[in-house]
């Protein structure tokens, strides 16, 4: 509640105080900013789903490997996100073994 409270304050003051400033100063509206916040917000959000599509696809990858081969990914790949991946994998299926 005290959050909510924070951030009606934070759009107040900006609405009250900082938009009447860009516009008197650069001339920029309420429209714009709110255009190129909505941009802003868009861009993000499809970046971050593309990065979560290759992040997915490369864990998919990795599955599908054998044990040795994500060691040898671990010991000696230059990419460290795989290497990274490889290694979250192979602790679960070890987890996972010692629960059967």
């Amino acid at each position: 509640m005290l959050a909510l409270i924070f951030w009606i304050a934070v759009i107040y003051v900006a609405w009250k105080f900082v938009l009447p400033w860009l516009k008197k100063e650069f001339g920029i509206g309420g429209g714009e900013i709110l255009t190129g916040l909505t941009a802003l917000i868009a861009w993000a959000l499809k970046t971050t789903s593309d990065n979560e599509k290759a992040s997915k696809a490369q864990m998919d990858e990795l599955n599908k490997l054998d044990d040795n081969t994500l060691v040898r990914i671990m010991d000696s790949d230059p990419d460290h996100s795989r290497r990274m991946s490889a290694q979250i994998i192979l602790e679960s299926r070890m987890k996972r073994r010692r629960n059967l």
